[in-house]
């Protein structure tokens, strides 16, 4: 890309104006659609430049050297542009809060002695993507900055049954589905949780699993997972959604009585009964019961003005 000759750049709108009227006044083909999106007034530069991801930085960076300082500045938060070299990342980007990683470890880089600079690289990530990362062992998890706030490990089979999550103090949405992470133990989760994501479990929960002690919790996805009618009980009453379709060890009795905040209710293929829809509280706007055998004809539902 051309570079562009500026004699006083003040703002990243300037930069951008500047430009684009230099190529036109050169008459040097069409103006580039990066420069197109950026030129314009100190309104909407910024308003656009946020409206892109980490995959347009390399891009960016080439426009103009004011425009590299600025691309470095903005803290990225994009969870779905692979990055597959997370030390050069951070040195390209230093101030992004957010990234997905390469599920690849051909190498094996992060058991070896560079790991260190690989976690370091992750400091001040608030958002981070580890979907299908078969290296997210119990020492990986253990390094994950404290800063992090929203953490997705879909996927991540390697990781054990005892994993804890209690040194991440700001943590507030987890997706464990289709691991193991909550297969013996849920006092491993931090009680900042409020977003908890564990569908399709790979194996039966523990006995007695309870998400008691996550009183901030307010939305649980637990499709296609073992849950029983204890571990409905052990939530908290604050919850507003609940995604428990396909979940077929609640019973004909299962109670939902004292989720008095519930706004949202997925029981679609579970065997539930009349005695489960005679529990519903009031708060339920949205209710599925699809494909739920077991309820009789003389089922009815308790007052629910809100449905």
């Amino acid at each position: 890309m051309q570079r562009y000759k500026i004699s006083a750049p003040t703002t990243l709108a300037g930069i951008m104006a500047a430009a684009a009227a230099e190529d036109d006044a050169a008459d040097a083909g069409p103006v580039p659609l990066l420069v197109q999106l950026l030129a314009g007034n100190p309104a909407t530069a910024p308003a656009i430049i946020f409206c892109l991801n980490a995959a347009d930085t390399c891009a960016l960076r080439q426009l103009h050297p004011v425009v590299a300082a600025v691309v470095a500045a903005v803290p990225w938060l994009d969870t779905h542009t692979t990055v597959y070299d997370v030390v050069r990342w951070r040195a390209a980007l230093p101030a992004a809060v957010g990234a997905r990683l390469t599920h690849e470890d051909r190498e094996g880089s992060w058991f070896k002695d560079g790991r260190e600079l690989k976690v370091a690289a992750l400091a001040g990530v608030t958002h981070l993507n580890l979907y299908r990362c078969w290296y997210l062992l119990e020492q990986l998890l253990a390094c994950l900055p404290p800063s992090l706030r929203v953490l997705s490990i879909r996927k991540c089979e390697n990781l054990m049954a005892s994993a804890s999550f209690t040194h991440l103090p700001a943590l507030v949405s987890l997706d464990c589905s289709l691991t193991k992470a909550l297969c013996i133990r849920a006092d491993g989760l931090p009680p900042s949780l409020q977003e908890l994501d564990m569908s399709w479990m790979q194996h039966e929960l523990g006995v007695g699993l309870s998400l008691a002690h996550l009183t901030q919790l307010r939305v649980l996805h637990a499709t296609h997972s073992s849950i029983d009618d204890a571990f409905v009980a052990s939530l908290p009453p604050g919850l507003v959604e609940l995604q428990a379709n396909w979940c077929c060890n609640l019973g004909q009795e299962t109670s939902f009585a004292h989720l008095s905040a519930l706004v949202t209710l997925n029981l679609a293929h579970a065997y539930i009964g009349d005695a489960t829809l005679a529990s519903m509280p009031p708060s339920l706007v949205r209710l599925d019961l699809r494909e739920c055998s077991k309820i009789t004809p003389a089922a009815t539902l308790p007052h629910l003005p809100g449905l």
